[in-house]
C-alpha cells in the first residue's frame, strides 16, 4: 500500500498503515565535517611535558556549542597520569594554537580559543576534574572517547588538560570536536 502526499512523493505504508520510514546510519563527526565543514582537531606537541601543567586548553567562544568527540594522548615515559579539567579563567603564557577542520576543504575555522605546548597554559582555575588516564609503559598511547559525545561546551564552557603525574622527553595532546548540530 502507498500514500501520495501533497506534493505528490510516494510513501509506504505496511499492512496496518502504518507508515513505513528508513534511516541511514552516519558516525556524527564524519557528517558533521562533510556536510557542514564544522569538525576539528587541536593538537599540541609538548617537547619538555611536567607534572602539573595543563598541556591543552580549549574554550568555545560560539553560541553554537560544541561537542568534544575524542582525546588523544601520547607520551615517551611510563606511568604518565592524564586528567581532565573543567576550567575556570582566561589562559594565558601559552602559544595559540589554530585547530584544523577536518574537512581540508571547508574553509571554515573553528570559533574557540586554544592555547598549548611547552611550559603549559597559565592563569587557569579547575572547576573539577572530568576524568583521568594513564599508567602503562613507555609510549603509552590513549584514546579517550568514553563519553561518546556526552562532553559538550556551551559558550565560554572550557576544558584543559593536564599532564598530571609523569615526567616527559615529549608528550602529545590533541582534542577532535564539532558543532552541536
Amino acid at each position: 500500500m502507498h500514500i501520495s502526499g501533497s506534493s505528490g512523493d510516494i510513501a509506504e505504508v505496511n499492512e496496518l498503515k502504518q507508515l513505513t520510514t528508513r534511516a541511514i546510519v552516519e558516525y556524527r563527526p564524519a557528517y558533521i565535517s562533510y556536510s557542514r565543514g564544522k569538525a576539528f582537531i587541536a593538537t599540541v606537541d609538548d617537547a619538555g611535558a611536567t607534572a602539573g601543567e595543563y598541556t591543552i586548553w580549549l574554550k568555545n567562544d560560539s553560541e553554537t556549542p560544541i561537542v568534544i568527540n575524542t582525546i588523544f594522548t601520547a607520551n615517551v615515559s611510563a606511568n604518565v597520569v592524564w586528567a581532565l579539567h573543567k576550567t575556570t579563567g582566561t589562559g594565558g603564557t601559552a602559544p595559540a594554537i589554530t585547530p584544523i577542520n577536518l574537512n581540508l576543504s571547508s574553509g571554515n575555522d573553528a570559533n574557540v580559543t586554544c592555547l598549548g605546548g611547552a611550559g603549559g597554559v597559565s592563569d587557569l582555575t579547575s572547576a573539577g576534574i572530568i576524568t583521568t588516564w594513564g599508567g602503562g609503559v613507555a609510549y603509552f598511547n590513549a584514546t579517550i572517547n568514553w563519553w561518546l559525545e556526552a562532553l559538550i561546551l556551551g559558550k565560554n564552557d572550557a576544558i584543559a588538560l593536564e599532564y598530571d603525574a609523569g615526567t616527559s622527553a615529549r608528550a602529545t595532546a590533541s582534542i577532535m570536536f564539532h558543532d552541536y548540530a
